[in-house]
């Protein structure tokens, strides 16, 4: 006997959601029933594009629908907690966009909520379900290195001058890259080590004067063990590390992308530069050829396909260990060790899809019952190490961390990853 197909909505039809939209309309396992946006041009090309999906006008009307499930919530930041809590009380189970809330007073609420409905809320969108990630955990867990010494995590890219809403750089909406990056590279490293966190002493800065938003941060972080973690960000769109760790381009290469993001600076600072305008072009409206979603690699070419932009590392991944070396390659992973070096080649895209993964494990969650990997209180755990960043920077001083939660160690089993080829280097 087949298993069912869990009845999902989607709440906020913003370009957060396009790529869940996407593999809800193709999963096995996934149905998109419903979907709700206050903006009635977006819930009408939502309408268009998906017409067997129910459209509502509001959250509430898709709450009331006693036949939606779970829902993926990609509402704008500062209403995470308020419809977390809405969707919770009304029976639903949710899966909320990174980032989870505003405020660590807000995610207890939510997880609160969650628990007094006897629902689950999931943290969704998180890069640590992408394969080399939870390759490296294997890894590490193997002990076939000896003990893990070391994590580091750098990011360049051009964040802060790409397409942005107002929304996404105030802070006090939950914007700027403390907010809307450093979760991410926070759920790798805390993937990676364990989950367990002691303490964060980090600061940024906001040195674009054209986008008065925090486009730079650096924080030195340390596991409950000892182990000591650097995660990096600069998002002002000079040099990106994407030409250094994904293409391996020469500097004749790299040239016109530079040359390209110097063009859209200007045009921020003369102010021809029409975010929303564009920023609504790359929603759901948006004609994405994104073929079959759950069973193909993403478009080659991000900065065209709109949303493969979500599905890039979180920059230059460095591990090491007491007996070797681990970094992102091509096709997978580079490991030095003791005999050489390797490279894993690791499968690109279909189930190996961060998105197809998340929706997985809601599926699982709800509908087979399974434990929740990426759950409130690990969103919430990771949420709590990016806001240390900002209060160390006020305080210049370490924070200590109350909250954190460690991997379930059934995670390595459910999530566990083959590689498709092993190169052995002399």
């Amino acid at each position: 006997m087949s298993e069912r197909k869990l009845k999902a909505g989607v709440v906020g039809l913003g370009r957060g959601a396009a790529r869940m939209v996407q593999e809800m309309a193709v999963s096995q396992h996934t149905e998109l029933y419903a979907a709700a946006d206050v903006d009635p041009d977006v819930l009408a090309r939502f309408h268009a594009k998906f017409p067997a999906a129910r459209a509502y006008e509001s959250i509430d009307q898709l709450a009331a629908d006693p036949e939606v499930e779970a829902v993926f919530l990609s509402t704008p930041n500062r209403l995470h907690a308020e419809h977390a809590i809405r969707l919770a009380e009304a029976g639903k189970h949710v899966m909320v966009q990174t980032p989870m809330a505003i405020t660590l007073d807000e995610m207890q609420s939510m997880i609160a909520a969650a628990e007094r409905a006897g629902v689950h809320l999931l943290e969704g969108h998180s890069l640590a379900y992408m394969n080399w990630v939870r390759m490296i955990r294997q890894i590490v867990r193997s002990g076939e290195l000896g003990k893990l010494g070391a994590i580091q995590i750098h990011a360049s890219n051009q964040w802060l001058i790409s397409v942005r809403t107002p929304e996404d750089l105030d802070p006090a909406e939950g914007g700027g890259v403390i907010y809307r990056n450093a979760p991410h590279q926070i759920d790798c490293l805390r993937l990676i080590g364990g989950g367990l966190l002691k303490s964060v002493r980090g600061t940024f800065g906001t040195w674009l004067p054209e986008r008065r938003s925090p486009g730079f941060y650096m924080a030195y972080m340390e596991f409950a063990d000892g182990t000591p973690a650097v995660v990096t960000q600069n998002s002002n769109g000079y040099f990106s590390l994407d030409d250094l760790v994904n293409r391996r381009l020469s500097a004749a290469q790299q040239a016109p992308g530079v040359v390209e993001r110097g063009a859209i600076r200007a045009a921020i600072r003369n102010g021809t530069r029409n975010d929303r305008a564009t920023y609504v072009e790359m929603g759901i409206g948006r004609s994405l050829d994104y073929g079959d979603a759950g069973t193909t690699a993403a478009p080659s070419e991000p900065s065209d396909a709109g949303f493969a932009d979500y599905d890039l590392p979180p920059g230059m991944v460095i591990v090491s260990c007491e007996r070797g070396d681990i970094l992102q390659s091509p096709d997978g992973l580079y490991v030095y060790a003791d005999d050489g070096l390797r490279e894993i080649k690791l499968a690109q895209g279909g189930h190996q899809f961060i998105w197809y993964l998340q929706l997985e494990e809601l599926y699982n969650v709800v509908v087979r019952g399974h434990k929740a990997f990426h759950s409130g209180r690990w969103g919430m755990a990771t949420m709590e190490a990016a806001l240390a960043i900002t209060e160390s920077a006020r305080t210049h001083s370490d924070v200590e961390l109350k909250y954190q939660v460690e991997m379930d160690p059934d995670f390595d089993r459910v999530y566990s990853i083959e590689p498709v080829g092993v190169t052995r280097f002399s």
